[in-house]
């Protein structure tokens, strides 16, 4: 048994009540955490929800929020070459089955340094990173540095107000992260997140959406239509239960 000479002492045993608390409040150092979201402004302009059609015919633009990285995303996608090699695998592997990148693009992006790209480029990688990646040997899908990561970073894009494809992109590859590996109720929530966003971007070419990119790209609305399943056929849902696929 391991035993030990050395008396700890304590704020309790010594102090009591107020006084013990006032002792602790006073030893208390504050952990160095880094949080990318504080200081970071929303621009997005309410004008489009409080009158879209004044919105649409104004040509008014959402400014791009200017917010950098967070120093956890850069670590875990690492340098160039590791970022092209992560490109070729997705689109060797899941690009196949749900191609709702644009590989052309990327490579447009590609031209540029890691440092200098857009934020919702990083975050579009680093999910990419994350369909792309394995179980790992005693670590729960729901801890995986880069999952946690994700939800992380795309938190912080959607606190700034950016709307972008690229970002819509990235959440329905969280998603199908998500409904691999069963992360309920995340995989369920996710999904209809993605189908709101692809409202916002206007997507699907319905004329009441709000058209923020002004042209819609089918192939993405179909990923959203996928994602119903989740929500709907894999969780038992149907309409007779009073759910349907206008309850999003």
């Amino acid at each position: 048994m391991f035993t030990s000479s050395t008396n700890y002492t304590t704020p309790s045993s010594s102090l009591s009540g107020p006084e013990a608390m006032a002792q602790q409040a006073q030893n208390y150092v504050a952990p160095q955490t880094e949080y990318p979201w504080q200081g970071i402004q929303n621009r997005f302009p309410a004008f489009a929800f409080l009158d879209s059609e004044a919105f649409k015919a104004g040509g008014i633009t959402v400014p791009k929020p200017n917010i950098e990285i967070p120093s956890d995303v850069l670590e875990v996608l690492g340098d160039g070459a590791a970022v092209q090699e992560l490109l070729t695998e997705y689109f060797s592997t899941v690009h196949k089955w749900m191609p709702i990148v644009s590989k052309k693009r990327i490579e447009v992006y590609m031209e540029n340094p890691l440092w200098v790209i857009g934020p919702d480029t990083a975050l579009l990688f680093l999910c990419m990173k994350l369909v792309c990646s394995r179980p790992q040997d005693s670590v729960e899908s729901s801890q995986n540095q880069v999952y946690m990561s994700a939800k992380r970073f795309l938190s912080l894009v959607e606190a700034t107000g950016t709307v972008s494809l690229l970002v819509l992109q990235a959440a329905l590859l969280v998603v199908w992260y998500e409904y691999g590996q069963a992360i309920y109720p995340a995989a369920y929530m996710s999904a209809g997140w993605c189908k709101r966003y692809a409202i916002l971007l206007g997507i699907n070419g319905h004329p009441a959406a709000y058209e923020m990119l002004g042209h819609p790209v089918l192939r993405n609305y179909y990923s959203t239509l996928d994602i119903e399943l989740i929500k709907y056929r894999r969780h038992g849902l149907n309409k007779r239960n009073g759910e349907g696929h206008g309850g999003v």
